[in-house]
């Protein structure tokens, strides 16, 4: 094959575009610098500045000098802003882009008359960013970067008056700029030789007057500038066998004059190694996975394309992801260290691209191999009646042991209001099969979603069985009129009672207390958004105020067992009474609120999610630990994720961006404290993501990862605790609630005014949940928020064993022990070196009524609160003697 060519001219940027640039600094430095104004009276005086923008005591970057946002032109130092601006500091990612002035400004610095590169850095770590750059009265366009990103700009300016003048507008953010007067290289041109796959890139430019030598740097496909190699004359062979066919490659060339120094980088030039006079290939067509149904490998293959020379094979784990370069061949196949018959859970997309001499073809369309769980819808139903911006809550309203579904609708009036909060417009209960129930005020055909807690709630508010319904609405529809706290009949929809607010704000949350010690949680907890919580009798009459810094959702709990609930408001522990037993001091707010026992010790502990995650001893606020590796842990949720790992562990997500461009991601944290693993979100631009923890989905006992609202084309489902993609759902709203009786959480989805779909994983029998006997409801059906709060039972802690007895056929075997809140025992006998269950043996009392021989070894799992993991006793030898009762 002959070699063929293709020239590149060089490429000047448009001066008046937005710049986009990733976080990374010059491809090549400038000479360190003292930064002082140069003597203006001397033309032939080189001028090599240096400036870090920032505050008075903020680092300054090595070479640079300080511009604070106090720092005046005017004061006689030769350079400084025209007035004083605001100022921020970050803290990351270094000295140079930390800390930045904002706002509109002009920077002035003395140099003498002449021309000079000049840069600008501008940008933020935790937002983006619209800078709007004026150099010596010319518009140079928007400085645009996302968060954690940095524009640089970089051209050569004439100064004719002997001071150079940069306005900033917008955002105004200024991080560094540097002024030389020493040039780098212009007009960079190449030539592309392609032989075969091999590639070769002959690189020319324009020597300034006083260059010594050059060196070339290159960027790979957006990588990081490697040096490619020096020169003395202008040119140079870029010949590297790493440069692959097709390949985006960018350059710039600086200059080192006799004494040493090195310029800037000149403008970068862009190009593709490949060949322009030639077409690229066609895209591969009839793109397949090959490969037996129980093989744990397969072969992907394609047609053969005219002209290509070898084909790039990509995969993702969602289309929504970057393309990952798996190889490149010259067959049409390609081996994959997966199959249909890989152990769960995966799902893999791929696309191949043909290349030859004129570059690289389109993609060709794809194919995925995946093994997911899977999931059945079990029920379907119009909610459509219920109106738009409905939510879901459950709670069994007949007392037949199945949940009923009510769809709570927000009034439109002050769904956007984030201090004040919506009142509920309607309420419409169905079955789990889709019969309508009841319909409480009228449905708002305005209404949509809402951004916060809706003032709602289903419990037993009087202990005597049954449900009710409560909800915080205008009377008889009156928008002109306080809202009033309402009480109706769960299984009729009747009104019970209404009474008074103690102000008109404390609707925020509705959390349920049992503070008197009577059983059941009927005192009323209520709140504004951010300072004051008043406790309610269930007729209203005000039992205390507490103020402070109440977070988004309070969570009570009984944390040392005497009947009364405790309560967390916010970053506040008080107790049944309102006595403020301590605070913790943190910053911000506490977003969420999670009750565990996270050091295993056999009592329940506070974790906290904000501006970082905590746990805190309930009774003192001693923190156990402490994990900062997040930005925001703005929800957390503690369980059995993964079995692996000693304890529990904390799950939650990291708002780690707001700006438009911004970012957020699931994370997990140990037992310990430590983390386990951070996702690495590939997409950027949203950050509305809403976890949940869904118990048992995959049957195993565990607690999975729900995630929904991912934006930005993530797919929306269920991961396990090793962050492991399993189950892909709809892109809609989601709950998760046992609806079908087996233990398993079922899944929720919904879309506003539209429609509710249950998931199951498995066969589910609606009816097996109906059982004639009213099912309880737990903690966060009862207290119920869209933020995160709740509560994972603390497990029996054993501490005694089954003693040694000795028993006949038909006498009992007594287990001692002391265990918290246990509910349940089930006694295993180990037989052939495996723990055999003992059917029907759930009290702390062992029946022995099997054949001889029964002597062995006997052991005891205690169960504790609803859903806790069972904790097993030692094996103790029971010895039982055969013989007459």
């Amino acid at each position: 094959m002959s070699p063929t060519r293709r020239t590149h001219p060089h490429r000047s940027p448009r001066p008046t575009i937005a710049i986009a640039a990733a976080a990374a600094v010059a491809l090549a430095p400038l000479p360190l610098a003292t930064g002082a104004a140069a003597d203006t009276s001397d033309p032939t005086t080189a001028v090599d500045q240096r400036f870090d923008f920032g505050s008075t005591s903020s680092p300054v970057a090595d070479g640079y000098t300080r511009v604070a946002h106090t720092t005046l032109y005017d004061d006689g130092a030769g350079y400084g802003l025209s007035r004083q601006v605001a100022v921020r500091d970050r803290g990351a990612p270094d000295d140079l882009r930390r800390d930045f002035t904002v706002g509109t400004t002009t920077f002035s610095t003395d140099v003498p008359d002449g021309t000079y590169w000049v840069t600008v850095t501008s940008g933020d770590h935790i937002a983006g960013n619209y800078t709007e750059l004026t150099v010596e009265g010319e518009d140079q366009g928007t400085l645009e970067a996302g968060a954690s990103e940095y524009a640089t700009w970089a051209q050569a300016v004439e100064v004719t008056d002997g001071r150079l003048d940069l306005d900033v507008a917008r955002d105004g953010r200024l991080n560094g700029v540097t002024v030389s007067s020493q040039l780098p290289p212009t007009n960079l041109v190449s030539d592309v030789e392609v032989d075969g796959t091999a590639v070769e890139v002959d690189l020319t430019w324009d020597a300034p007057a006083d260059a010594a030598s050059y060196t070339v740097y290159r960027s790979t496909n957006g990588g990081d500038a490697e040096q490619v190699g020096t020169a003395t004359e202008a040119a140079l062979t870029d010949a590297d066998d790493a440069i692959r066919l097709g390949d985006t490659l960018t350059y710039t060339v600086t200059q080192t004059n006799a004494a040493g120094t090195e310029s800037g980088p000149s403008q970068p030039l862009e190009i593709e190694a490949a060949d322009e006079e030639q077409d690229p290939p066609s895209a591969p067509t009839n793109l397949r996975v090959e490969g037996e149904e129980d093989a744990t490998t397969s072969t992907l293959r394609w047609d053969a394309v005219d002209g290509a020379v070898a084909y790039d094979v990509y995969r993702t784990d969602h289309v929504a992801h970057s393309w990952q370069l798996l190889e490149r061949t010259e067959d049409t196949a390609s081996a994959l260290d997966v199959g249909y018959g890989t152990e769960c859970c995966f799902t893999w997309t791929y696309q191949v691209r043909a290349v030859g001499a004129g570059g690289i073809s389109d993609p060709s369309e794809n194919t995925t191999l995946e093994q997911m769980i899977g999931t059945n819808t079990v029920a379907e139903i119009d909610t459509s009646v219920a109106g738009d911006g409905a939510r879901p809550w459950f709670g069994d309203l007949t007392g037949d042991g199945r949940p009923e579904i009510i769809m709570v609708q927000p009034h439109h009036i002050n769904a956007g209001a984030l201090y004040t909060g919506p009142m509920v417009a309607s309420m419409t209960a169905f079955t789990a099969t889709g019969e309508q129930l009841w319909q409480i005020g009228e449905v708002d055909p305005d209404g949509r979603n809402n951004s916060q807690d809706i003032p709602a709630q289903v419990v037993d508010t009087d202990g005597d069985g049954d449900l009710e319904v409560v909800a915080v609405m205008y009377p008889d529809g009156d928008t002109e009129a306080e809202g009033r706290f309402y009480v109706f009949d769960g299984a009729t929809g009747e009104h019970v009672r209404d009474f008074a607010l103690p102000t008109p704000e404390a609707h925020d949350a509705i959390v349920f207390v049992d503070a008197d010690g009577e059983g059941h949680p009927d005192e009323i907890l209520v709140k504004n958004r951010y300072s004051k919580a008043w406790l309610l009798e269930s007729d209203g009459t005000v039992i205390w105020e507490h103020e402070g810094n109440t977070g988004h959702y309070p969570w009570p709990y009984d944390f040392d067992g005497d009947g009364r609930d405790e309560i967390m408001i916010g970053y506040d522990m008080v107790d049944a009474d309102g006595n403020l037993l301590w605070s913790a001091d943190l910053p911000d707010h506490a977003d969420t609120i999670w009750v565990a026992d996270i050091d295993s010790d056999g009592t329940a502990d506070v974790l906290l999610g904000g501006a970082s995650t905590s746990a805190h001893r309930w009774d003192t606020g001693e923190t156990i630990w402490v994990n900062d590796d997040t930005v925001e842990s703005q929800n957390i949720m503690v369980g059995e994720y993964r079995t692996d790992l000693p304890g529990l562990e904390t799950f939650g997500l990291d708002r780690i961006n707001r700006s438009s461009n911004g970012l957020d991601g699931l994370f997990m944290i140990d037992a310990q404290g430590e983390t386990v693993w951070a996702e690495e979100r590939q997409t950027r631009g949203c950050y509305g993501t809403i976890p949940e923890p869904i118990h048992n989905w995959t049957g195993d006992g565990t607690d999975q990862i729900m995630v929904w609202n991912r934006g930005c084309g993530e797919p929306t489902g269920i991961y396990s605790g090793d962050g492991e993609f399993v189950t892909e759902l709809d892109d809609a709203r989601l709950w998760h609630v046992d609806i079908c009786g087996d233990d398993k959480e079922e899944v929720v989805e919904y879309v506003q005014g539209e429609w509710l779909e249950i998931e199951a994983n498995g066969p589910c029998d609606l009816d097996a949940k109906v059982t004639g006997e009213q099912r309880p409801q737990s903690p966060r059906e009862y207290n119920f928020t869209r933020y995160t709060a709740g509560e994972t039972p603390v497990a029996a802690v054993v501490t005694g064993q089954p003693s040694d007895v000795t028993a006949r056929p038909g006498r009992q075997a007594t287990f001692t022990a002391d265990t918290v809140v246990a509910t349940g025992y089930q006694w295993q006998r180990l037989v052939d070196d495996e723990w055999t269950d003992l059917d029907g043996k759930t009290t702390a009392e062992l029946t022995v009524v099997a054949a001889p021989p029964f002597a062995g070894d006997y052991r005891v799992l205690v169960e504790g609160q609803t859903g806790a993991r069972p904790t097993a006793s030692e094996p103790a030898t029971l010895t039982v003697e055969v013989g007459a009762p």
